[in-house]
């Protein structure tokens, strides 16, 4: 993953390891930032995902070509390039699991799945699957993990060692918040960098 927005789009499109033939941009300059295959209409997939309104992402058509060993290598595949625009309010689940619905809706008959039940691995359910094949609504197949969700937020509030803080809008939209946040990721980045750079040196004396 090169780069932040890959970082931000994985928890989206990572779910789409769980296809034979369809490409998450891996072999291309924007790893899981692009979703596709060869027998998608690219304008249309966009179009149906942009008209559900998903809170905090945004869809464009796209055609790319995956490089050799990767899925769908050297072949033009078409699909869309995912735009996380409000990291705050995006839902990744709901937003991997409505794709995955949207193409299965259109192209059941194209899309081949693993045989080794990677959906489930990749989610903890294994009903997902075979709700999402059956075309059952995104809204209900999340429901069903709630009440056990609300479980483990209940047990987790006795093992956290910070209160959760709800920042406002303001604090939020604030440039010094944001430049304090920029500035120690740098600080940190460097810290990490530099003792990579004192153990490499160690090992090439040792």
């Amino acid at each position: 993953m090169p780069t932040t927005e890959s970082v931000d789009v994985y928890p989206v499109t990572g779910y789409f390891e769980t296809f034979e033939n369809i490409s998450e941009g891996r072999g291309t300059a924007k790893p899981f930032q692009l979703i596709g295959a060869e027998f998608i209409d690219s304008t249309q997939y966009a179009k149906d995902l942009n008209e559900l309104n998903l809170p905090g992402v945004k869809f464009r058509p796209a055609a790319f070509t995956p490089a050799p060993g990767q899925k769908v290598e050297e072949e033009l595949a078409e699909g869309v390039e995912v735009y996380v625009t409000n990291t705050d309010n995006y839902d990744p689940v709901y937003t991997g699991l409505s794709m995955i619905k949207v193409i299965n809706d259109n192209y059941s008959d194209n899309i081949e799945w693993r045989d080794d039940e990677w959906l489930a691995q990749l989610t903890g359910k294994s009903y997902i699957e075979e709700d999402l094949k059956n075309g059952e609504e995104v809204e209900n197949i999340v429901e069903k993990w709630q009440p056990e969700l609300e479980e483990f937020k209940e047990t987790r509030e006795n093992y956290l060692l910070y209160e959760s803080s709800n920042l406002d809008e303001e604090q939020r939209e604030s440039p010094l918040s944001n430049s304090n946040t920029i500035v120690w990721t740098i600080i940190g980045g460097t810290i990490l960098a530099g003792l990579g750079v004192l153990c490499y040196i160690k090992q090439r004396k040792e």
